[in-house]
């Protein structure tokens, strides 16, 4: 029995095919990347459900958002393929090609997640306590606020280069302003 057939010519850049190359590698990275990050949708989607009260979505049932995500992936990565052949050997050019990837991925990942927030029903706030299975006394809390965090570590540890890039950037920021908060001398914050 075959349920679906789908049929698709991507151009893949030869430099991707050579051992242990920049751009192998970058391929790689991307195509995990973009794995990793549609995993990190359907976890999110996951634990709102839970927090809801309602089950996830069986990994073979349904159209998970993960998967939606990865399709959205796809003319972005066509593009990251056609800058990998048109950079040919250039080091710099494919890591501006893979910081610019994570930025937009970041982007995308970002709109997927809050389109599930935003229709997360309200009793996620307070969230629902579960039993974990083969796990006597012990439970676990999921609620909107931890679903949030969680994914947001996640997407973070996902696209390492566009989190350090941020970091980079607002301890930029810090140097020229100053700090945003200015405590008074010997002041101890409990945060």
């Amino acid at each position: 029995v075959v349920e679906d057939v789908i049929h698709d010519a991507i151009a893949l850049p030869l430099l991707a095919l050579h051992q242990d190359s920049e751009a192998q590698q970058l391929l790689l990275d991307v195509a995990e990347q973009a794995e990793l990050l549609a995993r990190a949708v359907n976890n999110l989607s996951a634990d709102l459900r839970r927090a809801a009260g309602a089950d996830p979505i069986p990994w073979d049932k349904g159209q998970r958002p993960g998967d939606l995500l990865l399709h959205i992936f796809d003319p972005l990565v066509r593009r990251l393929l056609a800058g990998v052949r048109d950079a040919g050997g250039n080091e710099e050019k494919l890591h501006r090609g893979r910081l610019a990837w994570e930025q937009v991925a970041h982007r995308h990942v970002w709109d997927a997640a809050n389109r599930l927030l935003l229709a997360a029903p309200a009793t996620t706030f307070g969230g629902r306590t579960l039993e974990q299975p083969g796990r006597a006394g012990k439970a676990q809390t999921y609620r909107l606020g931890t679903a949030g965090a969680n994914f947001r570590r996640q997407v973070d540890e996902i696209l390492p280069r566009r989190t350090d890039a941020v970091r980079q950037a607002t301890a930029a920021r810090a140097a020229e302003t100053g700090p945003a908060l200015d405590p008074a001398p010997g002041a101890d914050f409990d945060y």
